[in-house]
């Protein structure tokens, strides 16, 4: 079954690129902001990659991804990344994998904004999910059961099922690890 989401059989990637500082369409849904650097097509479908920016106590509700793994690199700030029913902060240069089907939510805990790249394997169109969300979001009120009810079924469409609430600011449990 070839799911929307996903890009199939594109060719491998012939062409070197350079994306700088700043580049990448940027899309913004509440009040984070996602930078698209490479998308399925840039890497014949092998990974794709966007730079998250996240405003402290924001992040993502826990949901999974059906086909699709994923790494979290932190570049500033501090998270929380709960998964497979543990936590662990993730301070800058932390990285953590999460594998396909395995629950997870990140929440920026710092006191500042903070940014994550997100790397998923195979390449997903994230950028596509990000402009239906923030189209979503500009028309509807927020935690009105509508919402949730259309962003739940945009995430389906996509191979992504959100089992969770979005986040609410907490401290990390004591004796968390600093790191996966």
């Amino acid at each position: 079954m070839s799911l929307p989401h996903r890009v199939e059989s594109l060719p491998p990637a012939s062409v070197a690129r350079v994306i700088l500082p700043g580049e990448g369409a940027t899309i913004h849904v509440l009040d984070e902001a996602a930078t698209f650097k490479v998308g399925p097509r840039d890497s014949g479908g092998a990974f794709s990659l966007v730079e998250v920016e996240t405003p402290p106590g924001g992040g993502s509700p826990e949901h999974l991804h059906e086909t699709v793994d994923e790494v979290l690199y932190v570049a500033e700030g501090e998270f929380l990344l709960s998964f497979d029913g543990r936590e662990a902060r993730l301070d800058p240069g932390a990285c953590a994998v999460v594998p396909r089907g395995m629950r997870h939510a990140y929440t920026n805990v710092g006191a500042a904004r903070g940014r994550l790249l997100m790397m998923s394997a195979p390449a997903v169109s994230q950028e596509r999910v990000f402009c239906e969300l923030a189209a979503l979001f500009a028309g509807s009120a927020a935690g009105s059961p509508e919402l949730a009810e259309a962003m739940a079924q945009i995430a389906m469409a996509r191979g992504l099922t959100i089992t969770g609430e979005h986040p609410v600011p907490r401290l990390p449990l004591p004796g968390a690890p600093r790191h996966p």
